[in-house]
């Protein structure tokens, strides 16, 4: 009897081990799935954005349309839409009530994110105004085809970087060398690997199953940002103080305030304030 035992457990814990792996396939596909569903859906609304960008347009009229479009979707919003404008790179939006209007000749930068169950898509264009910057734009546009191009699996994200740093000055411009890409996971926004705009000697290599973001900065300047004083996109899990919020949808927990696009858990709210940082 312990013989038959014996091996009607080996067959049980057989068994429940091909279920696991059954398991862990579909919520991979899952995973994957709602990946593609958040890309197509931040691209079809990234079609929308340069309607909505125009001379004497608010800030956050544009961001908030971006935003409910997002949501028609049936996604919801990854983390607060980006409107960063003329030599601001990255990561400005409005606070709560804000004025701020378009101006007539403004390079606008628009940066969105979409998610369905935590799987999200990240996306940006810039809307030229002016006219003028069309150079600047195709640097930007040709070093992300150049980058997608390159990104394979086995492939090191500083072979990336150069990719990116190649186009970009050939044109005659500067990346951004201390903005980069970044890996993406279920409901982590920035999961810790980044993708230079630069070119280095050799640094993560790409995996296939990786999502990343990919984000090629062209700039006319130094090819370095700075933080400025003024904060408005918030993560983290605490809240310190009553403040000012702009709810979206279903978000509702803002927290420690940073300088940077959401970090970390992805945030599911944000706040909309100016007057203090901590």
């Amino acid at each position: 009897m312990a013989n038959i035992d014996e091996a009607a457990g080996d067959i049980d814990s057989e068994h429940d081990h091909e279920h696991t792996h059954e398991d862990d396939a579909e919520a991979i596909a899952k995973m994957m799935e709602n990946y593609g569903k958040a890309g197509k859906a931040a691209a079809s609304v990234l079609k929308e954005v340069p309607k909505l960008v125009m001379p004497g347009e608010s800030y956050t009229d544009i961001v908030e349309s971006i935003e409910k479009m997002i949501m028609d979707t049936g996604g919801r919003p990854a983390f607060p839409t980006n409107i960063s404008i003329n030599e601001i790179a990255a990561h400005f939006t409005p606070e709560a009530g804000s004025q701020i209007l378009v101006g007539e000749t403004d390079l606008v930068k628009i940066d969105l994110g979409v998610h369905f169950d935590g799987c999200i898509g990240d996306t940006a264009i810039t809307v030229d105004l002016s006219d003028r910057q069309g150079k600047l734009c195709e640097a930007a546009k040709t070093a992300l085809e150049a980058a997608i191009a390159t990104a394979k699996p086995g492939v090191s994200v500083g072979k990336v970087g150069a990719a990116i740093e190649k186009e970009i000055v050939s044109r005659g411009f500067r990346p951004i060398e201390n903005l980069t890409g970044h890996k993406i996971e279920p409901y982590i926004l920035h999961a810790g690997e980044e993708i230079p705009n630069i070119a280095m000697e050799g640094g993560y290599e790409l995996c296939e199953g990786d999502v990343f973001a990919i984000e090629p900065f062209a700039s006319a300047g130094s090819g370095r940002v700075s933080d400025t004083s003024q904060v408005e996109i918030f993560s983290g899990f605490s809240i310190r103080k009553s403040r000012s919020m702009r709810r979206c949808g279903s978000f509702s927990m803002p927290a420690r305030s940073i300088h940077t696009r959401c970090c970390g858990t992805l945030a599911r709210g944000w706040f909309r304030s100016s007057s203090t940082q901590w």
